[in-house]
């Protein structure tokens, strides 16, 4: 069964569309970090370019949670090696722990530089120094893991964007072949960072022209009788090759939600949601590329 992350982007800078790219105040986020294991919540991702983020994980209790923070984008002039482990201890400092989870690469394109071979090399040894127990990459287009795969690095984690409107990674049945290579997948951006759930009426002009493709998931979760959240959630949680989904929260009650969502999945009653495989627009489908 999938397990669960917290996603803190919101906790430590303004994110989401839906949420109107709203900060989390602290005093919320950390009622929700110290409350995660009684909703069986036992991950946190972060990054360091998420804000105080990580400040404010480390100011709450975090025992028996496994921590994902990210390595940000490296200046190649530099030395490598003193960059990944200063960033790293950075973070380690912040959220105060001698060792985490994993640490993922942020820019996927410095692997493909003359230096990513260094880069890899830099970050396993970051296991031989029990700084953290795996290492890999956070991905955006998946043409990164057949390079991956001509330099033989086969990373112990992938982060991934995936969602109901974005399959990419089902293409060539990519998740699959990552899976018999145990390599542990993670997504994120399952919402669309909250546009998936929006009410029609309140879109941006921008996504004017996506409004059909839109309409077509809130057809398919009424068919089904369940929310928006559930449908996204229950597509995600149904694909067997994904280990940790990726959730960010605006509120406590969420995640209380979150349980519950859950409990609902492990008890509906469904044939599996059959879905094309659709080339949605990247001006879509990647909120780096929106024009807000």
């Amino acid at each position: 069964m999938n397990k669960i992350a917290l996603g803190t982007a919101q906790i430590g800078i303004k994110y989401g569309i839906k949420n109107k790219f709203k900060k989390i105040k602290e005093k919320e986020s950390s009622l929700i970090i110290n409350n995660l294991k009684k909703h069986n919540i036992y991950y946190i991702d972060t990054a360091r370019y998420y804000g105080n983020a990580e400040e404010i994980i480390g100011n709450n209790n975090t025992a028996k949670i496994k921590i994902i923070t990210k390595i940000p984008k490296l200046d190649l002039r530099k030395n490598i090696k003193y960059q990944i482990n200063n960033h790293l201890y950075t973070s380690l400092i912040k959220l105060k722990k001698n060792k985490i989870y994993a640490a993922l690469l942020h820019d996927e394109n410095q692997i493909k530089s003359k230096k990513g071979k260094i880069i890899l090399d830099e970050l396993q040894k970051l296991k031989f120094k029990k700084l953290v127990s795996k290492v890999g990459i956070s991905l955006y287009d998946p043409k990164t893991i057949y390079e991956l795969n001509k330099i033989k690095f086969i990373p112990d984690i992938i982060q991934i964007p995936y969602s109901i409107m974005d399959r990419r990674f089902d293409k060539n049945n990519l998740l699959n072949k990552l899976k018999k290579q145990n390599v542990e997948i993670h997504v994120r951006s399952i919402f669309l960072q909250g546009l998936l759930l929006m009410n029609l009426n309140n879109l941006h002009y921008y996504f004017k022209n996506f409004k059909s493709d839109l309409m077509k998931i809130h057809q398919i979760a009424k068919s089904y009788r369940i929310s928006l959240k559930e449908l996204c959630f229950f597509f995600v949680l149904q694909n067997k090759n994904i280990d940790l989904v990726i959730i960010g929260i605006d509120n406590f009650n969420q995640l209380k939600e979150l349980k519950n969502i859950k409990k609902k999945f492990q008890k509906f009653k469904y044939t599996n949601f059959k879905f094309k495989i659709i080339d949605y627009k990247k001006k879509f489908i990647l909120p780096s590329k929106w024009k807000l």
